[in-house]
């Protein structure tokens, strides 16, 4: 079956299972994400092993963090300039490789802090290459009316790598030790890498089209974005409602519920749980139901209800409110994730995929370190005022959305 003939696929959403293309892609989606989820267990718990020092643990996962943040445009003109399947084949295996090499040293009893640092940058380096392309093959692969569908699926995997990984990792650590945890990653990468080999390259792209030089193309992803102002517009959108959700559920939620939920970590835990159960069902409804005509106005509800929850479990309800509100957090999420990252996917050009994936994941996570320390500054003095500061900045990008008409009249 060619591309186009799989592209076409009809009848129920989940026909798009029925493509061989997608599945091979979705196979190697899903390795990945398991195998990282191993990777996010072990290696903190690697470096207290060597360290025992908790600022160790913060100066790995900064030096993995900042490079994968800073480099994402490089990774999306990357992927737009060879080809979106040749940049995740290319940067799975240097994954693969690196990780592969970290778990030999442990097991062989003679990692090092130092050896451990390199790879969490490398690994971090190889991320901002990966995930712009992850983001930017879609459209190559499946017909555009199937892009929700497709991003629904996509999103179930990493909901299961989240929730089901770090489980399996915590035992195998436990039973064996981290290296083992780290070829587990290294295998998964090694595979979706061989998986990738069997994808050919979208017949959609236009990789090979760009400028002279890979900071030309740079600057025309930059410009590209700033001409759109639908695309500029959900841009700021989506770094400013991320600055609010980070501070308040990464840092302000486990010192809420230290604070003032007697069941401490079973609380703790089964609020997360909420919140993903109801990301599944969001993921899911999006996949199932087609985009809204009015989708700039379904975001904007999104966005403000968003707010309105952060600042309600910011008020330490009873456990069941606070599992409610989780929830149909939860669900707002995967709805907003779905949906937004198929209209970006169909608004822009075939040649500015990676460019767009790679300026969408540096809005969503290029705030993250300074949120999260002004949130520890913030949740030090009083927990409440977090909540209360996270809730009013989502509450004001959605006031800011209301009154433009450009993003009241997105549409699909």
């Amino acid at each position: 079956m060619s591309a186009a003939a799989e592209a076409a696929v009809s009848g129920p959403p989940w026909r798009i299972l029925a493509t061989p293309r997608f599945r091979v892609f979705w196979g190697a989606h899903l390795l990945t994400f398991v195998g990282e989820s191993f990777t996010v267990v072990a290696l903190p718990w690697l470096v207290l092993q060597l360290t025992g020092s908790g600022l160790a643990v913060g100066l790995v996962a900064t030096l993995q963090a900042v490079p994968r943040a800073a480099l994402m445009i490089v990774g999306g003109a990357f992927a737009d300039r060879i080809s979106p399947s040749a940049a995740m084949r290319g940067s799975a295996f240097v994954r693969a490789a690196l990780i592969g090499l970290l778990a030999v040293l442990i097991l062989l009893h003679v990692a090092q802090l130092w050896e451990v640092a390199a790879v969490a940058l490398l690994a971090g380096t190889v991320s901002a290459f990966y995930i712009p392309a992850r983001g930017a093959i879609l459209p190559g692969i499946v017909a555009p009316d199937r892009l929700e569908t497709g991003n629904a699926l996509l999103n179930l995997n990493q909901t299961a790598g989240m929730v089901v990984g770090p489980a399996l990792a915590g035992l195998l650590v436990a039973g064996t030790g981290t290296g083992t945890a780290f070829a587990v990653d290294a295998v998964g990468f090694g595979l979706a890498a061989v998986l990738l080999m069997l994808l050919p390259r979208p017949e959609t792209g236009a990789a090979g089209a760009g400028g002279p030089t890979l900071l030309s193309d740079i600057r025309a992803g930059l410009a590209y974005v700033w001409r759109d102002i639908g695309i500029r517009a959900a841009l700021i959108l989506t770094a400013t409602v991320n600055v609010g959700f980070v501070a308040a559920i990464e840092v302000g939620l486990p010192v809420l519920v230290h604070q003032r939920y007697q069941l401490g970590a079973a609380a703790f835990g089964s609020l997360l749980a909420a919140w993903g159960l109801g990301a599944v069902a969001g993921v899911v409804a999006a996949g199932l139901v087609p985009m809204p005509r009015r989708f700039g106005l379904l975001i904007i509800g999104i966005v403000a209800w968003c707010g309105v929850a952060i600042g309600c479990i910011g008020l330490a309800p009873p456990l069941p409110v606070a599992l409610a509100l989780q929830a149909a957090l939860g669900v707002a999420t995967g709805v907003v994730n779905t949906y937004g990252i198929a209209w970006l996917q169909r608004r822009a050009e075939p040649a500015m995929q990676g460019r767009l994936m790679g300026i969408t994941m540096l809005a969503s996570v290029g705030l993250a370190p300074v949120s999260l320390a002004v949130a520890g500054l913030l949740a030090q003095q009083h927990v409440a005022l977090l909540f209360a500061a996270g809730a009013g900045v989502i509450l004001a990008a959605a006031a800011g959305s209301a009154v433009s008409r450009t993003v009241r009249g997105l549409t699909p």
